[in-house]
């Protein structure tokens, strides 16, 4: 899809939602209140769920946020639930986990539904095939998160929060 395509589509934060939404916007009551404000900061300057979707994704990418394959293990940061997004949200650092994860219920936040999905990094190309399929090689190393946002008319779409990690998609690069 393209920008202007995001711009018509949305999800109409204000209540639009579909039917095969709604249940990707659900949130916990006790959210600690750390995401959905740095969710909203993030994403002041914006209009309509794509620029907000976008400003999220910018959030994470703009040098403030490192990728790190070692984050701390203690204190429930590298735990499940969302005190551990909320850690990761104040120390800046994290593996591909953590960026998806927070930007996916950061989006949820904002009324835009979210998830997560798991796979592999395209790995890497070892040859030019002049008639047939290319050959990569993929391995443990390109095992990568991001999260994926939902767009009426366009669906589930993909995003790349996590820096130095995967690439950003042309409909999603804040340049286009």
């Amino acid at each position: 899809p393209t920008p202007a395509q995001f711009e018509l589509a949305g999800n109409d934060s204000q209540g639009g939602v579909t039917a095969a939404g709604v249940r990707y916007l659900d949130l916990p009551p006790d959210l600690p209140g750390i995401i959905g404000g740095m969710a909203r900061e993030a994403t002041a300057a914006a209009t309509g769920d794509y620029g907000r979707a976008v400003a999220l994704q910018e959030f994470f990418r703009n040098g403030a946020f490192d990728y790190s394959e070692t984050a701390p293990v203690d204190n429930g940061y590298d735990a499940n639930g969302m005190t551990a997004i909320a850690q990761f949200l104040v120390a800046g650092s994290g593996y591909c986990i953590h960026f998806a994860s927070a930007m996916a219920v950061m989006a949820r936040t904002l009324g835009i539904p979210s998830r997560v999905a798991v796979g592999l990094l395209p790995g890497e190309k070892l040859a030019d095939a002049a008639q047939g399929p290319h050959v990569y090689r993929v391995t443990t190393q390109d095992v990568h998160t991001w999260p994926e946002l939902y767009f009426d008319g366009i669906g589930w779409t993909r995003f790349e929060p996590t820096p130095g990690r995967g690439f950003v998609p042309h409909y999603a690069d804040e340049a286009t």
